[in-house]
């Protein structure tokens, strides 16, 4: 992610403490250092609520203090927005259909922003975007 991109980001949070939170199984790879780089926990903070999507085996995370959902790999960014990940990212448990069927209950939320693992966060009227990609 760009700096341009990031710093309106920083600008949400104080770094009083850090956290890192697995979003699917197979980001666990970098867990380890940014853990030790930072000095970080691995449990989600008070007011930090998961969203297992368990047929991709993701959580997403909803932070409500700042409106904000961090995705994994369910949700990509896309050009300001964000799309359902491609086809070839799913296995047999899981179709477009049935993701975006998981995902519908995310829509009651006051979303802002979206922050996804792939591609650039949307920064503002979140909750227009899950509704556009969820369509």
């Amino acid at each position: 992610m760009n700096r341009a991109v990031l710093a309106p980001l920083l600008k949400l949070t104080t770094f009083a403490a850090v956290t890192v939170l697995l979003t699917v199984p197979w980001h666990e790879r970098s867990i380890t250092e940014l853990v030790e780089r930072y000095a970080a926990g691995d449990e989600a903070p008070a007011g930090v609520e998961p969203f297992v999507v368990s047929e991709v085996d993701e959580t997403l995370w909803w932070l409500p203090e700042h409106a904000t959902l961090v995705a994994g790999d369910v949700l990509v960014g896309a050009g300001g927005s964000i799309e359902v990940c491609p086809d070839s990212w799913l296995d047999e448990r899981s179709s477009h259909a049935s993701i975006r069927a998981a995902l519908a209950p995310l829509l009651e939320l006051p979303l802002e922003r979206v922050i996804p693992s792939h591609g650039e966060p949307v920064l503002g009227d979140g909750r227009a975007a899950l509704a556009r990609a969820l369509g």
